[in-house]
Parts: C-alpha cells; structure tokens; sequence
C-alpha cells in the first residue's frame, strides 16, 4: 500500500504541478487580455473625444450654413426689391427722359419766339425758368437754377404741372 500511496502522492503532485502551471497560464492570458482590454478602452476614450469635438465642430458649421442660407434668402429679397426699384425707375427715367425732350423742343421754341412776348405782368406772357431735375418753376437769377434752366412762360409752366418757387417767388 506504501507504493500506492506513494503512487497517489506522485499523481496528486503531478495535478497540483498541472495546476499551478494552468492558472499561471491562466493568470499571463488574464493580463494580456486585461492589457488588450486597457488599449481598446484608451482608443475608445480618444476617439469619444473625437467624436464629441467632431459632432460640436458639425453643429457649429450646421450653425454656419443657417446663417449662410438665411443671409442668401435675405440677399435674393433685397435683389428682387432692388431690381424692382431699377425697373420703377428706369420707367420713370424713360418717362423724364421724353419730358426733358420735349421741354428742349419747346425751349428752342420758347427762345426763338421770347423776343416778340410783351413785358407787361401778366402770367400768361412772363418768363420763367424750370430746370432738367425739378417741379417748380423759378424766376431769373434764383439759386436753384445754378445746374440747368430753360426759359418757358408762366402759363406754361402751370400748364405743365409746375409749382411757384417759395425761394424766388415768381
């Protein structure tokens, strides 16, 4: 029985040998995947702090863009209302434009013919002096007509919608 006591001994040994040699295996695989465990955690910090300066870099682009579109839709209203402006006052230049035609003709006629006017009072006879530019009618030497005057009688110049100067009273 000794021998197989110290058979079992042998055998016992040999399985606490195993043993010792399976956990230390055991314990080397536990700290390299505890290790590997340790990278992948660091890696997935880093790339969460990536990802949260990536997602608030977005939202502040996001932000740009909003602007950007908002001041583009401002920028198309104010073109559609300038260009409305441009249209309103090229009309309106065009519609000066055959005025201001038409005043030269009857200027030169005015010229022409504003030796044979009397020099009595009268409106329908006196001369006065409109400009390129304006709606009122002025008398000789008035400050407003430094740019452009053309002689017209008074009659004439109420005929056409002008208005008394308040400055030179004519």
């Amino acid at each position: 029985m000794k021998n197989k006591s110290k058979i079992f001994t042998i055998v016992l040994f040999c399985c606490f040998i195993l043993s010792i040699a399976f956990n230390a295996y055991n314990l080397s695989e536990r700290f390299k995947l505890q290790d590997k465990y340790d990278k992948i955690k660091q890696s997935n910090n880093k790339l969460s702090a990536k990802n949260k300066n990536l997602t608030s870099e977005n939202k502040r682009i996001r932000s740009l863009y909003m602007d950007q579109a908002h001041d583009q839709i401002d920028l198309q209203d104010n073109y559609s209302s300038l260009k409305g402006k441009y249209n309103f006052l090229s009309y309106k230049y065009a519609d000066l434009q055959k005025k201001y035609d038409k005043l030269k003709k009857s200027s030169v006629y005015s010229k022409t013919s504003g030796s044979d006017l009397s020099d009595d009072s009268s409106s329908t006879s006196q001369i006065v002096y409109i400009t390129d530019y304006g709606n009122k009618y002025h008398a000789s030497g008035c400050k407003y007509l430094k740019k452009s005057s053309i002689a017209i009688s008074k009659s004439e110049a109420i005929q056409r919608g002008y208005s008394a100067c308040s400055e030179c009273n004519p």
